[in-house]
């Protein structure tokens, strides 16, 4: 099954991470959180698998909409603040 990123364009089944890494809210840019930075998605991440919500690979970033996807420096989930990728 093919299920492609609407950011980055690519399948999320079989790419590794997403290659768009950021998004502007307030004027600011803002880096997306890699696969495994939090500490809710350490422990998978660490025994090397893939998010479960989007398929990317460990210390790699969450394609868009994913629900496991955050922003950092807000450690709020993208999909609750309808950022886009860019």
């Amino acid at each position: 099954m093919v299920v492609i990123c609407n950011d980055c364009e690519q399948d999320r089944v079989v790419t590794s991470s997403c290659t768009a890494s950021l998004t502007s809210l307030n004027g600011r840019n803002w880096l997306w959180a890699r696969y495994g930075a939090g500490h809710i998605d350490a422990v998978s991440a660490s025994n090397g698998i893939r998010c479960p919500g989007c398929g990317v690979l460990p210390g790699d970033i969450h394609h868009g909409g994913c629900s496991k996807g955050n922003v950092p420096d807000l450690w709020l989930p993208a999909f609750l603040l309808q950022l886009p990728h860019r």
